[in-house]
């Protein structure tokens, strides 16, 4: 008997393991491409999400959010971004909300030190394609305005504190910013100033967003200003007749691959010169695959019928 375990508690599987002496082919051909067709063409349960980026805000479509909890239980999600009151069991983030508001205050201590222009920017949403605000970030009339602030961030960091613990939701988080959110959770355990580690939670993509914006030294230095055709490339002399070769020969790797560990030297040809694509199309699962107009992929066991027809390819599966 052999074991099979994914990891996790009822989860094992044993089955018994034959002598390949004792192995049958009872399977026929077509039920194997059956079953196989049947398998990949079972419907998976999906949640459909507005693709339209006209009817959602901009902060979704950046953080594309709504992509990442469609599928997950509402009210599992919303007991992650619940803000703690008075009487909760604060256990993972006791002090959030005075350790947030402390850092607002904080950073709204550092606007009169702060120069104008770098106001200004700070204030512009794309200044890249935009332009400069030329209204500096300033602090709210109303005093009160930055307690409605701050709400959204104390929800969020009590998510980021809160999923670590749990199994049945996991966040794909940067190394990096797993560890910035360790650094809150033992500044907040251990009720030291959390400011520090608030702002490397927040701050790290936003410096990488700027690094990766901001024009760098160039890497291509043209030494051919008659025909073009050399240069250096980060102090490396190349021709563009190298760059041909390089290109022809990534070709060559491709179709090798392609015709010798893909197709198993199977020659398989599909006429697809003319494909229907509709852009306009926001159907869940819907591709140029999928599309009826495309009647060259009508036929969609072309593949393992002729894998099947041979015998030696066949042997090996």
């Amino acid at each position: 008997m052999q074991q099979f375990n994914r990891g996790g508690a009822g989860l094992t599987t044993l089955w018994r393991v034959s002598k390949p002496s004792e192995l049958t082919s009872d399977v026929q051909d077509n039920d194997a491409i059956k079953s196989v067709r049947t398998q990949v063409s079972s419907k998976v349960t999906t949640t459909h999400t507005p693709q339209d980026e006209h009817i959602i805000s901009p902060w979704l479509c950046t953080t594309r959010w709504h992509e990442h909890v469609g599928e997950h239980d509402i009210q599992m999600l919303r007991r992650l971004v619940k803000i703690p009151g008075r009487n909760d069991d604060n256990a993972c983030a006791p002090g959030i909300k005075g350790a947030v508001k402390t850092y607002f205050d904080e950073a709204l201590a550092l606007l009169p030190l702060t120069g104008e222009l770098v106001l200004q920017k700070l204030n512009s949403p794309d200044p890249a394609k935009d332009g400069i605000n030329n209204t500096p970030l300033h602090r709210h009339q109303d005093p009160n305005t930055m307690a409605k602030y701050v709400v959204p961030v104390i929800a969020l960091l009590c998510l980021l504190l809160r999923v670590p613990g749990m199994d049945e939701y996991k966040l794909p988080l940067p190394s990096r910013v797993e560890d910035s959110i360790a650094e809150l959770g033992a500044a907040l355990q251990e009720k030291r100033n959390a400011s520090q580690a608030i702002h490397r939670v927040f701050t790290g993509h936003r410096a990488s967003s700027i690094a990766f914006v901001t024009k760098g030294m160039p890497r291509i230095f043209w030494t051919d200003h008659m025909h073009w055709k050399e240069l250096l490339y980060n102090g490396d002399k190349i021709h563009v007749d190298q760059l041909r070769a390089m290109f022809a020969g990534s070709n060559e790797k491709i179709i090798d691959i392609w015709e010798k560990k893909v197709l198993k030297g199977i020659h398989i040809h599909i006429n697809y010169s003319h494909l229907s694509d509709s852009l306009a199309n926001q159907d869940v699962g819907y591709s140029f695959l999928t599309d009826k107009r495309n009647t060259c992929f009508s036929n969609r066991d072309i593949l393992g019928n002729a894998f099947m027809a041979d015998a030696s390819i066949k042997a090996a599966f």
